[in-house]
């Protein structure tokens, strides 16, 4: 979605919690139009992957399939990696503000 009007990114974060609110807190993270679907096992995973896709669908929502990621064991996130093993910050944003 692009946010060129005043308003909209405030407007868009409060439809998709509602839209996602029956999964959100459960397995499913939520910041702007990043959505974050963590689970214990890969068939949990399929499980959650289409409970999302179900709420996105009926809502009228389509997804861009170049920036899915599906299954993945470590992802970078607002500046942050998220593994299994924890979070931690990401080193190379970290030396490019150092540089600056």
């Amino acid at each position: 979605m692009p946010f060129g009007l005043s308003g909209e990114a405030p407007n868009f974060q409060r439809a998709i919690d509602i839209i996602l609110k029956p999964v959100i807190g459960r397995f499913v993270l939520v910041y702007m139009d990043g959505v974050i679907i963590t689970s214990p096992s890969f068939k949990d995973h399929l499980d959650h992957l289409s409970q999302v896709f179900t709420l996105l669908r009926d809502a009228g929502l389509t997804l861009n399939k170049e920036k899915c990621h599906f299954a993945r064991d470590k992802l970078k996130y607002l500046g942050l990696i998220i593994s299994k093993e924890g979070i931690e910050t990401d080193n190379k944003r970290k030396l490019g503000q150092l540089r600056k």
